[in-house]
């Protein structure tokens, strides 16, 4: 999705849909109940996404300690950081929206999908180029070059010591 047009959604159409949704469930229960469910939602979903937002941050630390990469793990956490900012905007299409976000069974497929696709869209890109960084010192070599044997700047240092 083009960024403007997210933009777009999220600053005009999430509040209309909003609004909407404020005046027809106010109009069935009423002003004070309304505002009464919104301040549980956030309450509930706080309290939620605390619970998981600990075992997401304890599987990672697991992940770490086994020498294992926890991208999954790291996007999820993103994912609660969102269903945070969800939950705690007043409003019951955000307060969906970041409910759903808790659930785990919908969460990771859909963090192994924006791995995925990220992935891709890094590999389309066709980036050659490539930063080292050794004891402080950036050096940038073109990927491919065939420059040698040695990094620009490391005075005769092999290559291969250094990847």
């Amino acid at each position: 999705m083009h960024p403007s047009v997210l933009l777009l959604l999220i600053f005009i159409v999430v509040p209309l849909v909003e609004i909407g949704l404020f005046i027809q469930i106010g109009g069935v229960i009423g002003a004070l109940p309304t505002i009464g469910l919104i301040i549980l939602t956030a309450v509930i979903g706080v309290t939620l996404i605390r619970l998981q937002g600990v075992t997401t941050l304890t599987r990672i630390r697991d992940k770490l300690n086994r020498d294992e990469i926890p991208a999954t793990d790291m996007v999820e956490g993103l994912m609660l950081l969102v269903a945070a900012v969800l939950l705690l905007t007043p409003g019951f299409f955000t307060d969906a929206a970041g409910f759903l976000l808790l659930v785990p069974a919908l969460r990771r497929p859909l963090a192994v999908r924006l791995l995925y696709h990220l992935a891709r869209r890094h590999r389309r890109g066709g980036n050659s180029r490539t930063t080292v960084i050794i004891n402080g010192e950036v050096v940038d070599t073109d990927a491919g070059s065939g420059q040698g044997n040695e990094y620009p700047g490391l005075k005769g240092r092999d290559r291969e010591n250094y990847n």
